[in-house]
């Protein structure tokens, strides 16, 4: 007779083992599957084991997965067409021959030998793409790159469908990545795409998750797994096509609805329908064709500065070993015992022995072994981030094309990513010769026109103050003039100063002028100046009392995130902090009002730089400039050699003209005839051409 375990003592046994939050979960999905009978052990005469029972866990969600697939497969709507024929693929041109919008979705894998990555158009392969059509309510999922199953090959679909994508108003989520898919398989969606529900619903609410499921969920009660859930790690090309077409007509027909759905809210909401459709729209496609057309990258120049940088390196660290000792320079406990144990290095960290830059940089000036770490790190860096990343960023033609997000953060400012451009050093020598390494194209140079202290220039047009009003509209050094305002000297003294290399004072100013914008506390200002605490809040102080219209300004930004819940911005992106306000933590209370005055100065000069990029399109396709990359407040376009002077004036005009404001708005512009960061004033240009 063979004795049944008993399973209660097992799993009692079990449970007092040590898990993880995560394996216990699995085990606890174990023991109701064994319960319930959903699973069954192989040898249930045998000791129960945790090994057996996350081997257990796996099955079971092998399992669950083809139950869901199968789910999934027997669910298909009537409406979801697989176009696997020429004649389902003539009903489907016949269909959008009478559509005026369609949603468009496309699915991506690795190439067929299994390498390249499906997340990137110019490595990874499309395997086929969905149609979602508006009026006729019927979506259609086009494969043609699956590993199984009858397909129309590439050619006669694309010959096909490719004139109404183009001309048809297209919808997508997130349209980046499937326009730069369609323009590596010759089809330009981007002219006529429509409408991004992705930008939509960052307009609509920036505090929102925004992927494609989450939304419908949260707004259409639309329920939907996501692709892990239901396929595993399995790529799209291995889906079946019974299974490929529900998922993918299913992503097109979320997309069609949440648009619909945004539609609705738009023509309620005014403002934020021009702001879409007027600023957003137009600056995402300038955006899309900009990093598709990439810029080139010197591979061989950023392979010899890496060695350049690495004998730097460790002549550095060389230096370093005289005061550290054989210490691993990454740990940051063995740096802590030495700096502040054995060199006894006074901790700026109050108390918590940190050893990041952000906080030994106060000492830097004080202590010889400081200063080399804090430059052995910058250097390491600069390798690590820049001339290690960067070559691997590299494509076809020896381009690499970044990835902007226009409307990468809270307040509608860019972003990047897959190289971030954004963040190219340029504040010394090394960060120069980085920047070096992006080229311009035979028979054209880079230009970079970047916007002048806008923030400020915003601060000045809100806040009204007479005396910032006066410096800008008269040319003079803002800086100074805060300078000697707050520090009790004369302009001129302070010019003078400024003119022989020698004023402090005007530095301190220009970290309390944008420190202001940032709502800097008095702690923060004084590690970035260098004084106590009491000292910088008198500095704050002093500056509320000489430019008051400051302070009023910030005041009406706190009253309006108080009465209304968010603030706007110049061209009414909105700021919305209610949950903030009213989370009973007087620390959000405060980071809210923070966030209120600090978000209407940035997000209108993001609302100024996309104004312009809209402005600009006409003046750049009259002169065959275009766009390349974006980095903050500046603008890198990519122009024909001989670009006339008429031309680049028009330029930019258009961008100090982009929105009007109570002080007038400058430019700085450098011609790069080779090289990103080899600039040279336009006038110096002009007249070494002329010459």
């Amino acid at each position: 007779m063979v004795l049944q375990l008993d399973m209660d003592a097992e799993w009692q046994r079990l449970w007092n083992l040590k898990w993880t939050e995560l394996d216990k979960r699995r085990a606890q999905a174990v023991k109701h599957a064994l319960d319930v009978e959903n699973i069954k052990r192989e040898n249930e005469q045998k000791k129960l084991s945790k090994k057996e029972v996350l081997e257990l866990h796996k099955r079971l969600e092998e399992q669950n997965r083809l139950q869901r697939l199968a789910d999934l497969i027997k669910s298909r709507p009537d409406n979801f067409i697989l176009v696997d024929t020429e004649k389902k693929l003539f009903q489907l041109c016949a269909a959008l021959e009478t559509e005026r919008v369609v949603a468009v979705d496309c699915e991506t894998a690795p190439q067929a030998s299994g390498e390249g990555d499906p997340l990137d158009p110019w490595s990874g392969r499309m395997v086929g793409f969905s149609i979602g059509l508006d009026r006729s309510d019927t979506f259609y999922y086009v494969p043609f790159n699956h590993d199984s199953g009858k397909q129309l090959p590439q050619s006669v679909i694309f010959k096909a469908v490719k004139p109404y994508l183009e001309s048809l108003q297209v919808v997508m989520h997130n349209s980046p990545f499937d326009c730069k898919w369609f323009l590596q398989y010759g089809v330009d969606i981007t002219a006529n795409l429509y409408f991004d529900t992705f930008i939509a619903a960052k307009v609509m609410n920036e505090n929102d998750s925004h992927g494609l499921k989450e939304l419908c969920e949260r707004y259409l009660k639309i329920p939907g797994d996501n692709f892990i859930t239901i396929f595993g790690n399995e790529q799209f090309n291995r889906v079946p096509l019974e299974a490929a077409v529900v998922y993918a007509a299913g992503d097109a027909q979320k997309t069609l609805k949440l648009y619909q759905f945004y539609m609705q809210h738009f023509t309620r909401l005014p403002k934020l329908q021009d702001l879409f459709f007027d600023i957003e729209m137009p600056v995402l496609k300038t955006m899309i064709r900009a990093d598709y057309q990439g810029i080139i990258f010197d591979t061989d120049r950023a392979a010899r500065l890496d060695r350049e940088l690495g004998f730097e390196q460790e002549r550095i660290e060389a230096q370093l070993r005289k005061y550290l000792g054989d210490i691993n320079l990454n740990s940051t406990v063995q740096l802590a015992a030495k700096l502040y144990d054995e060199l006894k290095i006074p901790d700026k960290s109050r108390g918590k022995r940190s050893t990041s830059t952000k906080v030994i940089k106060k000492l830097e000036n004080r202590y010889e072994v400081i200063k080399l770490l804090i430059e052995y790190r910058t250097v390491a860096k600069l390798r690590q981030a820049f001339l290690h990343s960067l070559p691997t960023k590299v494509r076809a033609g020896g381009l690499i094309h970044p990835w902007h997000n226009s409307y990468g953060t809270a307040t509608g400012r860019f972003s990047c990513s897959d190289p971030n451009t954004q963040q190219l050093p340029n504040k010394d020598a090394r960060g120069r010769k980085i920047r070096q390494l992006f080229k311009a194209n035979p028979g054209r140079i880079l230009i970079g026109i970047d916007y002048s202290q806008i923030e400020l220039r915003l601060l000045a047009h809100y806040c009204g103050d007479e005396a910032m009003l006066r410096g800008y509209r008269e040319g003079i050094d803002i800086h100074a003039i805060t300078a000697s305002e707050v520090f009790g000297l004369t302009l001129e003294q302070i010019l003078a100063d400024e003119a022989a290399g020698c004023s402090l004072e005007r530095k301190k100013a220009k970290n309390i002028n944008f420190g202001i914008v940032y709502g800097i506390t008095n702690i923060g200002l004084s590690n970035q100046i260098g004084c106590s605490e009491q000292e910088a809040q008198e500095f704050i102080d002093a500056y509320f009392k000489k430019f008051p219209g400051i302070k009023e300004f910030i005041s009406r930004c706190h009253q309006m995130v108080t009465d209304k819940g968010y603030v706007e911005s110049i061209l009414y992106r909105k700021r919305r902090l209610l949950s903030l306000l009213r989370s009973g933590n007087a620390y959000e209370r405060e980071k809210a009002l923070r966030q209120a005055a600090n978000f209407v100065i940035q997000a209108s000069a993001a609302d100024l730089l996309k104004k312009a990029i809209v402005d600009l399109q006409p003046v750049l396709d009259k002169w065959g400039v275009r766009i390349i990359l974006q980095i903050h407040d500046e603008l890198i376009f990519d122009a024909p050699e001989n670009l006339p002077r008429q031309a680049l004036t028009e330029i930019q005009q258009t961008m100090e003209h982009a929105i009007e404001m109570r002080v007038p708005v400058k430019v700085d512009t450098e011609i790069m005839p080779e090289r990103l960061g080899e600039g040279i004033p336009a006038d110096e240009w002009f007249e070494r051409r002329a010459a």
